[in-house]
């Protein structure tokens, strides 16, 4: 007998990695029937890269287009980037938009959240973005003028 439970084949195993690290291969595995299992992923630390923030100017309505760039072209339409309040005591406040419009162009992505009333809003705004596969994150804090 080899000691494994044979009743354990089949199960499924859940991978996470601890904070500024991400899974690196499949986050799930198998147990299979010998005791071992489909895969073993690793723990890589996260890249941080740098957004460019673009300049956030107010019209007459109090409205602002919010946009953060990058080249880092492994930010691509999948990633998650979302657009926050800065609150005044630095904390993140209010979700502005966590589904920013994407675009590529002369080989700068940009992610923008049009049309937004800042009438009585945080002055600051911080755009965050992870990309699809988790291996790079990056920020930039918008100034509203």
């Amino acid at each position: 007998s080899s000691g494994i439970n044979a009743e354990y084949g089949g199960a499924t195993v859940f991978y996470n990695c601890e904070d500024d690290f991400y899974v690196k291969g499949e986050a799930t595995a198998e147990c299979q029937e010998d005791g071992t299992l489909s895969s073993i992923p690793t723990c890589q630390p996260i890249t941080e890269v740098q957004f460019t923030p673009l300049t956030a100017k107010k019209n007459k309505r109090n409205r602002v287009n919010l946009r953060c760039t990058i080249e880092d072209k492994s930010f691509n339409n999948k990633a998650n980037v979302a657009f926050n309040y800065i609150n005044e005591d630095g904390s993140i406040g209010a979700l502005i938009s966590n589904k920013p419009k994407y675009s590529l162009k002369q080989g700068k992505i940009t992610y923008t959240v049009g049309g937004v009333n800042v009438l009585g809003k945080p002055e600051t705004v911080l755009c965050a973005g992870v990309t699809a596969d988790g291996s790079k994150k990056a920020i930039a804090v918008i100034t509203i003028t």
